[in-house]
């Protein structure tokens, strides 16, 4: 795939990341040697035979069965043999009747009996069975009766692969398979049964009601998202489209004079104007049905739409009422609330995919409309049925005190546990007469370190997933690596019922052993209590030197101010790269430089000690990514102290024992990008930003601030032999004239 337009420094390649991400699951022995019966279990070493009884023959089943296998000879070492472990699918009338994926598994000293209802609840039975062999780090099963199941119908992810927007287009557009087989088994593992994949109706589908719309379709768009939702239900997981439909045009489009009814609201201006479509003109509902039906006649396993209907982008004439400005309202709308302008839309899309496809969900999101529209979204969802699922923002406007200063997180976010305010309320709305609400996370890792694959904060997982929702949103366009935080909270969803420590200690244990789970676990703790310090105000996460740093250049004099409208993330919208700000508007939020600069040596220090007891650890390839992706945090909150104490300090006239301190600094500086560097060649995920499909950490950026710092170190070694340790003396190394 190539990025457009071709970035010539630094252009991104993913294909360190896409064999990372392509890589079987059960590539590696997870026995240890060491490890031997107990006694008192069936023991497995000596060989298995895997049976099935009362199945229809499909491709689910086999892939299941032949996962499972590749577990038990390649992790587990075991021949076939003559243990047996039976599969029989049958009715499990005693399980909870609202609860999904049932199982019973039964080990006795003759054999392993699997209980299942359908291919869901074998999986999480064999899930079950790896995770307890791989804690053990041996092939046994505890004599006994163990069941589980689910009330969580649905946990939605997304590939770090599929491209979105920054220049990357619709993911459909593009012929590459961003959904690898064994990435799709990785999140299987993982409990995840969605994933999301966006489009925009007039180029996927072309319509004969509005012919002048779709000029622009993607001929195999329609065939390529069919055949991941083939591919996807081998490993039983459903593809959920994701769109803002009828998607607003601009004023001058073309369709406008064909069709001068149709516009509804005006909005903005030049490039940034648009016009909707009045959804009141029945040509709109026809285009509307039009492109529902042929959708799932193109595609018929999709398993459901998730739209935000107001605020994201300009969709029907009363989706932007907050964002309006000095536009005009569609006169034919105005007249109505926007609640039952927005009903209505909502009402009449259900309907179409309830007809077209009864398989199907419609799940929709509030996103776009600001905290103080409380009112509208209970008035929205009170008109609305339970064939709907409503999704909400799970840590939005939640509040931190930091500082002496009150903080409104604005952002998803794993520092915080949430519920959100607004999910509150519209929790304590529920009855069965109306939707579920369902939390919207970010969870695998959030703009708070966009560019990590997670963050190794398992607590988190599991505070977010106490109250057990009917289904989950999991990530967003950044979080879909299936590592820790989403496996954390896969096994999070299961029936057991545990104290976050417990459940920690069985996480621990999958992934280190029970030998080490409890020093895992500490390292864990620790982890959480320093991210419970991160200063979420957005403005240091979009237009602070975090996202870029180690690498963020250092400059001893000058000034380069960050545009407006822009994120401080490396490359903008238009994928053009940017400078290395030295200053922008809001870049420290609600705090002082100095502030943040104690705040984040603070974290990193904290940090440290958990890194420190999971370094040491033995491990293998999972664990030996988390060792890094923790290092990479410590790394990335010192360098940001770094940065925010040399752009404070350098704006003073110096004194010999400034410079010494500025010294001080960009050797710090140079050791983080040194350490940086060793970590992005190895990993292929960290320094990737999955909505810009960028490396804003890469080798050649690395190298460039190390660069960077030999030359700020030089001139400041000359100045403090200039001035002799007694006079203040004016700075060099400027901002570069050409990106003043």
């Amino acid at each position: 795939m190539h990025l457009e337009p071709f970035i010539p420094v630094n252009q991104p390649d993913l294909t360190r990341l896409r064999e990372s991400l392509s890589r079987p699951l059960h590539a590696e022995s997870l026995r240890d040697p060491s490890s031997t019966f107990s006694g008192s279990g069936l023991d497995l070493a000596c060989g298995i035979i895997l049976l099935t009884e009362g199945w229809t023959n499909s491709r689910e089943l086999d892939i299941l069965l032949e996962d499972f296998h590749d577990f038990l000879s390649v992790s587990m070492e075991i021949p076939d043999g003559k243990v047996r472990i039976l599969c029989r699918k049958t009715r499990l009338p005693e399980l909870p009747g609202n609860a999904v994926e049932k199982c019973r598994i039964t080990v006795t000293a003759q054999m392993c009996l699997i209980e299942t209802e359908d291919a869901a609840g074998l999986r999480r039975a064999f899930i079950h069975l790896e995770e307890n062999m791989t804690a053990h780090r041996y092939p046994e099963l505890a004599f006994g009766t163990t069941e589980d199941y689910t009330f969580e119908k649905m946990r939605i992810s997304r590939s770090p692969l599929a491209t979105y927007r920054f220049g990357g287009g619709w993911e459909l557009n593009h012929e590459e398979n961003f959904y690898p087989d064994a990435y799709l088994n990785a999140l299987a593992h993982c409990h995840v049964n969605g994933i999301w994949v966006a489009g925009l109706f007039r180029e996927m589908i072309p319509s004969a009601v509005l012919p002048e719309l779709c000029t622009d379709v993607e001929p195999q768009a329609l065939a390529r998202l069919n055949c991941l939702t083939e591919r996807a239900a081998k490993y039983g997981i459903g593809v959920y489209l994701f769109c803002m439909e009828p998607r607003a045009v601009k004023p001058d489009h073309p369709l406008f004079r064909k069709h001068p009814e149709l516009r509804g609201t005006v909005c903005g201006e030049g490039e940034s104007g648009v016009a909707t479509l009045c959804f009141e003109q029945k040509t709109v509902q026809d285009y509307l049905r039009e492109m529902l039906v042929k959708l799932w006649q193109a595609v018929p396993r999709l398993a459901g739409i998730i739209q935000i209907f107001a605020g994201e982008r300009a969709t029907s004439c009363r989706s932007i009422d907050s964002y309006i400005g000095s536009g005009e309202l569609c006169p034919r709308c105005r007249s109505m609330s926007q609640a039952d302008a927005l009903s209505r839309i909502i009402r009449f899309q259900s309907e179409i995919i309830r007809e077209t496809a009864p398989h199907a969900r419609y799940l929709i999101w509030s996103y776009g409309l600001p905290e103080s529209a409380t009112k509208i979204k209970e008035q929205i969802y009170h008109n609305l049925g339970p064939e709907i699922v409503w999704l909400e923002n799970y840590e939005h406007h939640l509040k931190k005190k930091i500082f002496g200063h009150d903080i409104i997180n604005e952002e998803y976010s794993l520092s915080l546990s949430g519920p959100s305010p607004s999910f509150s309320a519209m929790w304590k709305l529920h009855t069965h007469d109306h939707p579920e609400i369902w939390p919207k996370l970010q969870l695998g890792t959030t703009y708070e370190f966009g560019n990590l694959p997670y963050l190794p904060v398992p607590a988190a997982a599991y505070r977010k997933n106490r109250k057990k929702y009917g289904g989950v949103f999991l990530s967003w366009i950044i979080g879909g690596t299936p590592g820790l935080m989403l496996k954390a909270f896969g096994m999070a969803t299961g029936a057991k019922q545990e104290t976050e420590e417990e459940f920690l200690l069985r996480l621990a244990s999958f992934y280190y052993g029970t030998a080490f789970a409890g020093t895992a676990l500490k390292a864990w703790k620790i982890f959480s209590e320093a991210l419970e310090l991160y200063p979420c105000d957005k403005n240091i996460f979009y237009y602070g030197p975090l996202p870029r740093s180690p690498g963020y250049l250092l400059y001893l004099d000058g000034e380069f101010k960050l545009p407006r409208f822009n994120y401080n993330w490396g490359i903008d919208r238009q994928r053009r790269l940017q400078a290395y700000y030295t200053t922008a508007d809001g870049w420290s939020g609600a705090f002082t430089g100095e502030e943040l600069g104690i705040l984040f040596r603070r974290i990193a220090a904290h940090w440290k000690k958990g890194f420190e007891l999971l370094k040491p650890l033995p491990g293998n390839r999972d664990t030996r990514e988390q060792a890094a992706v923790a290092e990479a945090v410590m790394i990335i909150t010192q360098s940001t102290a770094n940065v925010y104490d040399f752009y404070r300090l350098r704006g003073q006239r110096q004194t010999s024992a400034d410079l010494r301190r500025l010294m001080e600094i960009v050797r710090a500086e140079q050791d983080c990008a040194s350490r940086m560097l060793e970590l992005v060649k190895e990993h292929p995920g960290i320094g990737f930003q999955a909505e810009l499909q960028y490396y804003n950490l890469s080798p050649a950026l690395l190298h460039s601030k190390i660069n960077n710092t030999e030359e700020v170190l030089n001139i400041l070694k000359r100045l403090i032999n200039e001035t002799g340790g007694s006079h203040e003396t004016e700075l060099c190394n400027p901002v570069p004239a050409d990106i003043r």
